[in-house]
């Protein structure tokens, strides 16, 4: 753990650097490995508009939702939507977190590490119950130590993880015979407008929420070290978010190069998963499993601690008489557990149009906070939220596992520009913000 207080109130380059670190480390889970590396199979000789497409909204939203944490001075995602309503804020904030957390992600970073890091060695119908348990207690572990969690994932978990990516990275790029990525073919749907196709694929790793999760983990690291002015910690928020996704970007450039670049050794494969497994088996042959085991495990691990720590830490708060964090701990875990070996296919099908739904909502709440004066004034954000709300329920019943009803979807693409692009809210939340400003002003000036 970084023991040294800062007497001047401000985070050190160092400390800055760990917290970016441990930031980066949360995000970077399974899927921000898979999805580039896919990208760049498809995008080839189309790579890079696609790769900076999807930089600007893979990067760009999450980083918009740290830096809203630090510029309102909100503590995490429940402080920054109880300014609409103290109701809406909990509710919200509970959902998004129950969701998100232990019926969807966290499952999902245990299953994920095992099929793509683990079950290459052996398979046996018992193997993933076995395994979920010794990733668990490793979860567990370190998550019931919630203030180490700068050390653990800044200092040491992320930079292995680092390490062992840069060896990957390095062992298919260096060993190229050039970089010239012209002659790879591109897939129909990169052709005619890859930087649209990028941003698409951007947009839909949804790490804007991630980034209002994880922000309550980033005030408290930065209070830890004794940073808590709030112009300070706001300073040493935004200093943390943008290292973190520097990072980031320069990574998903790079495995978007891996992904195209592997055209050269193996065909297209259906998924980033399988690309990956075949890349890095053609590289490093016997070394290969052991190489991706760790790199996928520590990938899902960091993830994994982080999401239970930010649940149990938030419930806890908004629930302070139910059970302290450390019970919503063991509470969250074992959820996290039973989804991953009874039914996650059955809620991920379920739990992909709430997260529709909510989505929208927390974009259009982390771009309010980047303007204080508007979070000030709740009408403005009830106005443009309930705007939000409207094309967010469309959003929702069009993702049903059961099917949407093409008769709301025929009238949704009609009234709502964009709607079939995922961006249905945009004019109607414009249109609920400028509705918001006028009623403020009338209010203000009777």
């Amino acid at each position: 753990m970084i023991a040294l207080k800062n007497q001047h109130q401000t985070l050190s380059w160092r400390q800055s650097t760990v917290i970016g670190s441990m930031l980066f480390g949360l995000f970077f889970g399974a899927g921000n490995l898979i999805f580039p590396v896919q990208m760049g199979q498809e995008a080839g000789a189309n790579l890079w508009t696609a790769a900076l497409g999807f930089v600007v909204t893979a990067v760009g939203l999450p980083l918009l939702s740290v830096v809203a944490i630090g510029v309102s001075g909100s503590k995490g995602l429940n402080d920054m939507s109880e300014r609409v309503l103290p109701k809406y804020g909990h509710i919200f904030t509970a959902l998004l977190y129950f969701v998100l957390g232990p019926l969807l992600s966290i499952p999902r970073t245990a299953t994920v590490s095992y099929e793509i890091g683990f079950s290459q060695f052996t398979q046996h119908p018992l193997l993933l119950f076995a395994y979920s348990i010794f990733f668990f207690i490793c979860v567990a572990y370190f998550s019931l130590k919630p203030s180490g969690i700068m050390t653990w994932v800044g200092k040491w978990m992320n930079p292995v993880f680092l390490i062992f990516l840069a060896l990957i990275l390095a062992g298919v790029l260096l060993t190229a015979d050039s970089f010239s990525f012209t002659a790879f073919p591109v897939a129909p749907k990169y052709q005619e407008a890859p930087f649209l196709q990028g941003f698409l694929n951007g947009y839909n790793t949804m790490d804007v929420i991630a980034g209002l999760i994880f922000g309550i983990l980033v005030v408290r690291s930065i209070h830890q070290v004794g940073v808590t002015e709030d112009r300070d910690v706001a300073m040493g928020t935004i200093k943390s978010g943008a290292l973190s996704m520097g990072l980031m970007a320069v990574i998903y450039f790079l495995l978007t190069m891996l992904g195209a670049r592997s055209l050269e050794d193996i065909d297209l494969a259906q998924n980033g998963g399988e690309a990956l497994i075949q890349i890095v088996s053609t590289k490093f042959g016997v070394f290969a499993g052991i190489l991706l085991f760790v790199v996928m495990f520590v990938a899902c691990l960091k993830t994994a601690i982080g999401l239970i720590i930010s649940c149990a830490e938030t419930f806890a708060e908004i629930y302070p008489n139910l059970l302290n964090q450390e019970k919503w701990t063991y509470v969250f875990i074992g959820i996290s557990f039973v989804i991953a070996n009874a039914g996650l296919n059955a809620i991920l099908a379920w739990a992909v149009p709430f997260l529709a739904f909510m989505y929208p909502l927390s974009i259009v709440i982390a771009l309010l906070h980047l303007v204080p004066a508007w979070t000030k004034r709740p009408v403005i954000m009830r106005w443009t939220l309930g705007f939000t709300l409207v094309p967010a329920c469309f959003d929702l019943q069009h993702a049903l596992p059961t099917g949407s009803i093409a008769a709301l979807d025929h009238f949704a693409g009609a009234v709502f520009p964009f709607y079939n692009y995922g961006f249905a809210w945009v004019l109607p939340a414009i249109l609920g913000l400028l509705i918001g400003l006028v009623h403020s002003y009338v209010i203000r000036k009777d």
